[in-house]
């Protein structure tokens, strides 16, 4: 039998514990799964995000872990190729080889079966002598990993969408998605320029909408599930049925394009962001417009509406501007203190309950702090000191989920700052997270692939 590999040189194999699968890397980020017997391809594991270097089947073959140039060990089922939440999930630091992780592991271990040994052959030997050499490797592989930190990774991809070999694609697309609000369905940009609505349980395509002149990047399903809201020309605003695609209403207030928009919780309004440097409020059913704030520090690029209706918290030129929804006169201004625009607020997000909003800044910082008086609760830095580029709280208002630079996705506790779980599977800078209404799945976007997946950690089930 001859297995022939995707590439001309072969990384390595391994083969399971009961000989009848191998599985193999050839140099470059996918591992294959192949029937030892007849050579036939099983299934190609391609969740990571640089090159393999190194992989083991667990002894009772079911799992694989394997790791290569990118900060982390991959424990995924060898089965259904799903990524497993298990609790021996590396994410280092400087970018060191999780090759050399397993390597130093190993040391540690061997040392202590020597200290063992030593024991065993002599009884009378002082305590430092026993655990010596164990303690000395492993002290010296804790600073050379520079403080690694072991956090529980997430679960498995339920639904993942990428874009076909051979596809041009362009900066903005696919960096939108939005669930509808009985988390029945899932609206998402494809790679052809079009919006598909999907079920959110079988993938199955609901509908296909092709505005004219479709400009990807925004998306906004109506509280009450039967409109969406999508950009057309850059800085026209169409407002469609979700489930005909009939086209219901066209907004051209804006004079330039349209980075972001947002319903009203009671889906009367609709609120708008653009390069114009104006906010502005409409009916969602006439299209008048009800509010134009125009300021005088930027673009308007990200904005959402408090849990009450009442208030519009928005990014405008590197800072965040709290206005009455009604009356635009300002509630709040928030900084992190920098007059550096590159430090500026880069994402914005407000808890449901209403009480707290989560910021992220170009400088690589996420804070939390009070909607009413700017309070601050607490201030972490994010993965590696990399810019967080995406943020939503799930329904509850316990976690937010942060996406940054290079497709990481963490959860932490929105109370103390604490990371409770990572998500890696993206390979580049995340442009959108969204959380299921139910809090059950979150949904994530790299402009070349979206994922929906579990939002929670912890061993899967079959």
């Amino acid at each position: 039998m001859t297995h022939h590999s995707k590439s001309s040189v072969l990384g390595g194999l391994t083969w399971s514990p009961d000989g009848s699968r191998i599985a193999s890397f050839d140099g470059d980020e996918a591992v294959q799964v192949w029937d030892a017997v007849t050579g036939k391809n099983i299934f190609t594991y391609d969740n990571h995000c640089g090159r393999v270097t190194t992989l083991a089947w667990s002894p009772d073959g079911t799992h694989i872990a394997s790791a290569g140039y990118e900060e982390g060990v991959r424990v995924w089922q060898a089965i259904k190729q799903h990524d497993v939440s298990l609790p021996y999930y590396q994410q280092g630091k400087n970018g060191i080889m999780s090759s050399f992780l397993i390597f130093s592991i190993s040391l540690v271990i061997v040392a202590a079966v020597l200290a063992v040994l030593r024991y065993t052959r002599k009884r009378q030997a002082r305590v430092w002598e026993i655990i010596g050499p164990a303690v000395i490797v492993f002290i010296l592989t804790i600073g050379i990993l520079d403080q690694a930190i072991l956090i529980p990774q997430a679960t498995h991809i339920v639904k993942k969408v990428t874009a076909p070999m051979g596809t041009t694609v362009h900066s903005n697309i696919g960096e939108a998605v939005a669930w509808s609000p009985d988390a029945r369905y899932i609206a998402l940009e494809t790679f052809d320029g079009v919006v598909q609505v999907k079920n959110a349980t079988t993938w199955g395509t609901v509908l296909t909408y092709r505005s004219p002149s479709y400009t990807p990047g925004v998306l906004a399903w109506s509280p009450d599930g039967k409109h969406i809201a999508s950009i057309s020309k850059y800085s026209i605003v169409r407002v469609w049925d979700a489930m005909t695609g009939r086209t219901l209403l066209t907004y051209r207030g804006h004079t330039d394009t349209v980075n972001t928009l947002a319903w009203s919780p009671d889906g009367k309004r609709i609120a708008s962001g653009s390069n114009d440097e104006t906010l502005q409020v409409w009916d969602a059913m006439t299209g008048r417009t009800l509010l134009t704030y125009r300021g005088h520090s930027g673009d308007v690029s990200a904005l959402a509406w408090s849990p009450d209706g009442k208030h519009i918290v928005f990014i405008e030129g590197g800072v965040v501007q709290i206005r009455d929804a009604t009356t635009g006169n300002r509630i709040l201004t928030y900084t992190n203190g920098s007059s550096d625009y590159l430090f500026g607020v880069r994402a914005i997000a407000w808890s449901p309950d209403g009480t707290r909003i989560a910021s992220t800044w170009g400088d690589g910082t996420v804070q939390v702090w009070d909607a009413l008086t700017g309070g601050r609760f607490f201030t972490r830095h994010g993965h590696s000191q990399l810019n967080e580029s995406a943020v939503a709280w799930s329904p509850d208002s316990r976690y937010i989920a942060l996406g940054d630079d290079l497709g990481l996705v963490q959860i932490w506790d929105a109370m103390t700052g604490s990371k409770v779980f990572n998500y890696s599977g993206h390979c580049i800078e995340i442009s959108a997270i969204v959380w299921s209404p139910d809090g059950t799945r979150i949904a994530s976007t790299d402009g070349l692939t979206v994922q929906v997946w579990l939002a929670r950690s912890g061993p899967i089930s079959a």
